[in-house]
């Protein structure tokens, strides 16, 4: 599943550089991380359903597709979907949460990264160039009082 959501997100992203024809925003990110967590529930729902039952032993051990030929035989198409809700829930939004989260944490790191890109293309490490005086200013931006005051009310 998670082969699939990444996959769907980096070809979401390209097709929205394509045709934007400018770098994808946060909210931009967040919608692609939402599609590919939509997509990938939707496609592997069906083979979740079968693991379950196989590992319950509500259908006889075979192979997963003759499984799912079975259920869907006794219980409908429909039964291949179950819990397709909840599932599809958490993981688009917790998928979009993460992607977003990840592309901002990696946009202020190459911010605060001297010639981070170049370094990347010739096949570097960005952080290899990171200014020792910047390190502080890169924690400010993530570790915000908001942040701190969070952490602190949660414990």
């Amino acid at each position: 599943g998670a082969m699939l959501k990444f996959g769907i997100y980096e070809q979401m992203k390209v097709f929205i550089k394509r045709t934007l024809k400018r770098d994808v925003s946060p909210k931009e990110h967040f919608a692609a991380g939402m599609t590919a967590g939509c997509f990938s529930s939707a496609i592997m729902t069906p083979l979740d359903v079968v693991k379950t039952r196989l590992m319950t032993g509500s259908v006889r051990p075979s192979f997963p597709l003759v499984a799912m030929v079975e259920i869907a035989q006794k219980e409908g198409v429909a039964a291949l979907w179950s819990g397709f809700m909840p599932r599809l829930v958490w993981s688009a939004t917790f998928f979009a949460v993460g992607m977003s989260a990840y592309e901002l944490a990696l946009t202020t790191v190459l911010q605060v990264t001297e010639g981070a890109p170049d370094n990347l293309q010739n096949g570097g490490r960005a952080l290899g160039k990171l200014d020792p005086r910047k390190i502080p200013d890169l924690i400010q931006r993530v570790y915000t009082p908001d942040v701190e005051r969070h952490i602190l009310q949660t414990r």
